[in-house]
């Protein structure tokens, strides 16, 4: 692992060095325990900067998203191309989008993400090559108050629901560009959330290995066997929707963030309820369904009793809200009525989101013991069967019959 970051005073932005601001130390370590993130290396980086004139010196508390050292990790999850998403995201992206809705009269702009301090692609400071010094400076949110609560229990009615809300408004805002002022959303939005094809290597082997696991898991539960003769073809059809990706469908295309899970949202809570929410990790942000993001996030970041008891609930105010934020900016939202956005549901759940729900069982489940240093990974980690714990076979077992009575499996 790198323990520096060279010429960081040259990455920070100049607000943040300020005019007469000197590094005068910068401290790295690992942020992250194995397992929590393999498409950057996460570093805590502290950032003790003097001011020339008075002596006085000040911490920036620092998360540095470095390039992994791993070359199967960097093709798998194509480096040089998510490193300029997430830097464009937040040099072009997010300013766009406040400005947007500060000449709309909206006070409160979003502001779900860490502040952005600097990054590079490279140490060409007059070009866009990707090297291995690329690195995006954000802030280190823990500082602050903000955690991620646990991947293998999720998140209750009432923080999924706070968390809905700024979703809502992630989708409604750009969505809102694009409808208002749509050549400013073609120049400023578009060109940095093109689809990208990641997890190259995930061949037939592996795919089918992975969901004959997941079958043979759901038969051990007497309330899965209906939904099991077709549950291989769906899956797979899924995934050769993922190899031929479908045109984005309008109206309710906009910008989604693409790996919206529990890992990558952080709250601060106040007597154990949610007062705060930070979004994280815009490596993929693509132009596509909302409805993606929603399900995505519902099924695999939220207890299954709550998914149970709420999953109408929780699409009908993840909703409430996105009309909220539109007619906010004017919109006209007849296009956008409940039933049309329960059918873009289901549309997105069968092209691919029901495959990634159960894809994505394995990164949530896995135990300390079990998942490797970013470094040491290799292909092989995929294709082996780990001992899967009884929380994993409950999760998937929801899937499995909350898929099946809805027609997605």
């Amino acid at each position: 692992m790198n323990s520096e970051i060279k010429q960081i005073d040259k990455i920070l932005l100049p607000k943040y060095l300020g005019s007469e601001g000197e590094i005068t130390k910068c401290h790295v370590k690992r942020l992250t325990a194995a397992g929590e993130n393999y498409g950057s290396l996460m570093l805590a980086i502290d950032v003790t900067i003097r001011n020339e004139d008075s002596g006085k010196e000040r911490v920036l508390h620092i998360v540095g998203k470095a390039v992994p050292p791993n070359e199967f990790i960097q093709k798998m999850f194509k480096s040089p191309l998510t490193f300029k998403k997430e830097l464009e995201f937040y040099r072009i992206i997010v300013p766009t989008l406040q400005e947007f809705q500060r000449e709309n009269g909206i006070e409160k702009v979003m502001d779900f993400f860490p502040e952005f301090y600097g990054g590079r692609m490279g140490m060409n400071p007059h070009s866009d090559e990707f090297d291995d010094n690329a690195v995006i400076l954000l802030e280190n949110l823990k500082m602050k108050g903000y955690y991620c609560v646990d991947r293998t229990i999720g998140f209750d009615l009432n923080a999924a629901k706070y968390i809905l809300k700024n979703l809502a408004i992630l989708h409604g805002v750009p969505l809102a560009l694009k409808l208002k002022r749509p050549e400013e959303f073609q120049k400023k939005i578009l060109p940095h959330i093109h689809t990208i094809k990641l997890f190259d290597g995930l061949g037939d082997d592996i795919l089918n290995a992975m969901i004959d696991s997941f079958i043979s898991i759901a038969k051990e539960n007497e309330e899965c066997l209906p939904f099991i003769p077709n549950m291989k073809k769906k899956l797979l059809e899924s995934f050769n929707l993922l190899e031929n990706p479908i045109q984005p469908r309008e109206p309710f295309s906009t910008l989604i963030h693409l790996d919206f899970w529990v890992n990558n949202t952080m709250v601060r809570t106040e007597e154990g309820k949610v007062v705060g929410n930070k979004i994280v990790d815009f490596q993929i942000p693509e132009y596509g369904s909302p409805a993606r993001d929603l399900t995505f996030f519902i099924f695999d970041s939220i207890q299954n009793e709550v998914i149970v008891k709420h999953y109408n609930h929780l699409i009908e105010f993840y909703h409430q809200n996105l009309i909220d934020t539109l007619k906010q900016f004017d919109v006209n939202t007849k296009s956008f009525s409940l039933e049309a956005f329960k059918d873009e549901i289901d549309l997105a759940m069968k092209e691919f989101v029901r495959l990634q729900c159960f894809i994505m069982l394995k990164p949530i489940f896995a135990t300390q013991d079990t998942v490797k240093e970013v470094e040491d990974m290799s292909l092989n980690d995929l294709k082996e069967n780990n001992v899967i714990a009884q929380p994993q076979k409950e999760k998937l077992w929801m899937l499995v019959k909350e898929f099946g009575k809805r027609g997605w499996l």
